[in-house]
């Protein structure tokens, strides 16, 4: 009798899976893409990515930063038009808010100096109005005699810095 053999089976076939060799210039550009995203200078990092992708077309890192930098334009663009329907409501508030949105993701874009003009404007004449009021106050406070009052001195400390932040701070065209 022979001892049974059991069949030997076969090793598997070796797979070797092949690394792509990824271009040193195309991991370049990717990078740069990334570092541009993360400074959230949405135009280098589209325009590095599709140079990117013109080269390598499966390129997954160069298309997820493209993804990502429509996501970010598609929500700046809702905020700027936020932004403008404020304006037009004259919410101030609601376009400061909008406006800094827009500066965190995007301060490059183009609508934030003509936001920051139209809200400097509110701002100015807002300061020049509370300026008026303060003089009407100073001028009624020495008609009641309380210029002694040490209320009235911080007062009119107060006032001269809020006058000179205006004259400083506020100016037209900036």
């Amino acid at each position: 009798t022979r001892p049974d053999t059991a069949k030997e089976t076969p090793p598997p076939p070796e797979t070797t899976q092949a690394t792509p060799v990824v271009d040193p210039a195309i991991a370049r550009q990717v990078e740069e893409a990334k570092r541009a995203l993360a400074a959230r200078n949405l135009k280098t990092a589209l325009e590095q990515a599709n140079l990117a992708l013109q080269k390598d077309p499966q390129n997954a890192a160069a298309r997820q930063v493209v993804d990502q930098v429509q996501a970010a334009q598609k929500r700046i663009e809702a905020t700027v038009a936020d932004v403008r329907r404020a304006l037009e409501a004259k919410d101030v508030a609601a376009a400061s808010r909008g406006l800094e949105e827009v500066i965190r993701e995007d301060p490059g874009h183009a609508a934030v100096p003509q936001f920051r003009e139209a809200l400097n404007g509110t701002f100015r004449s807002r300061a020049e109005q509370a300026q008026a009021e303060m003089k009407q106050a100073q001028r009624d406070a020495t008609q009641a005699r309380a210029t002694s009052q040490a209320e009235f001195k911080a007062a009119i400390l107060t006032g001269r810095e809020a006058e000179a932040r205006l004259g400083s701070c506020i100016q037209p065209g900036r």
